[in-house]
């Protein structure tokens, strides 16, 4: 599998990959993967012209900076998740996690673009794309939720 995120290739794709779809870790940057611009600019290394069992795929956090464009991050990830779709038969968009404060990011923010993600992710499966007669669509595993339904919303009153 391949792990192209800000954090989650630093900290997570190893037990993604190895607990969470029984498959060893083949490769990732090892580095943070920054602002979906930097992935739109590396996506094709990255990538390096292989076949992938598994992508996963989180940009978000570092887009959200003050002033942040969404739009602009919807159609640096609608590129990004295009292209390793083609590359992987199984696509997993990861939403950015609540956070206790980082930085001068906000909550709200990642709210809007964890939206704008999945509005991506939406188009992208309105979309067929047939390779060998399956249907490469793009799962959300939706980390925001999975947080705040563990942990509580304690998270959005720090940022209220």
């Amino acid at each position: 599998s391949l792990s192209l995120s800000l954090s989650l290739s630093l900290s997570l794709s190893l037990s993604l990959s190895q607990y969470c779809y029984g498959v060893q870790h083949a490769g990732g940057f090892g580095a943070n993967g920054g602002s979906s611009a930097n992935g739109v600019s590396c996506i094709d290394q990255w990538l390096g012209g292989l076949e992938w069992d598994v992508i996963t795929v989180n940009f978000g956090l570092h887009d959200c900076d003050p002033g942040g464009d969404s739009a602009a991050y919807a159609s640096n990830l609608e590129t990004i998740l295009t292209k390793a779709r083609g590359a992987s038969s199984k696509l997993i968009f990861v939403t950015t996690t609540p956070f206790h404060r980082y930085k001068n990011y906000s909550y709200p923010c990642v709210l809007r673009f964890n939206d704008a993600a999945k509005q991506v992710v939406k188009k992208l499966n309105a979309q067929p794309l047939l390779t060998s007669g399956t249907n490469r669509s793009v799962d959300v595993l939706d980390l925001f939720e999975s947080v705040e339904d563990f942990c509580g919303t304690f998270l959005r009153a720090l940022h209220t």
